[in-house]
């Protein structure tokens, strides 16, 4: 039986240091076989063995694979695209959804609620300290007076609007407040986008 039970994206590992190597479509073709369709890869061999895949499944969490690609061409429904079926043969890892990886990192943010009357929106900047797939930490130069609000990370970083609620705050001191957020309503789409840009920052090399 299968390990993934509601995939759609999935991310091809470096065999040598499980950093990333390209991100791909999930389709189930069988009861124990899944094909995967990519970009950004073009490899040399119609089939490759031992090959690592972290897939992230809605049941399941986050589940590191190996795998043989067999069958490898390119996807005459997506330009620019290769396809290839997929054998799990193994699990390396796996990480219970509710068990995310948190990312220490500084991105700027914009938080924005509505004001006392409920007509105008109010803005203000932020900067995140860490970062998950469930939600994120951040700080502000002003206290925020609603348990809920939306955020927007600048340059496009990541091109969704985020609903985030306040599970804690902190006085910070020097006119520095924290806030501690969950994502709600996350879809699919912006789960997938902001769990693949987290996996490629942490593997990124470090200098």
């Amino acid at each position: 039986m299968l390990p993934i039970k509601n995939c759609r994206k999935c991310y091809l590992l470096h065999p040598k240091n499980n950093s990333f190597l390209c991100q791909a479509d999930v389709e189930f073709s069988g009861d124990e076989e899944i094909t995967l369709s990519f970009t950004d890869w073009n490899p040399r061999k119609k089939s490759i063995c031992g090959q690592a895949v972290l897939f992230y499944d809605s049941v399941n969490g986050l589940v590191t694979c190996t795998c043989d690609l067999l069958d490898i061409r390119p996807d005459p429904e997506k330009k620019g695209y290769h396809k290839a079926l997929c054998r799990i043969q193994s699990i390396q890892d796996l990480v219970n959804r509710h068990e995310d990886f948190r990312l220490s990192i500084s991105l700027s943010i914009r938080v924005t609620y509505s004001d006392a009357q409920g007509k105008k929106p109010v803005t203000v900047a932020g900067i995140t300290t860490n970062l998950s797939a469930g939600g994120l930490y951040f700080i502000t130069a002003e206290p925020l007076p609603v348990p809920s609000f939306q955020i927007r990370f600048y340059h496009n970083i990541l091109p969704f609007v985020f609903q985030a609620r306040v599970l804690r705050k902190n006085e910070l001191g020097n006119k520095r407040f924290g806030y501690g957020c969950c994502f709600e309503n996350l879809s699919s789409n912006a789960e997938s986008m902001l769990r693949g840009y987290i996996f490629q920052m942490e593997t990124r090399p470090k200098n």
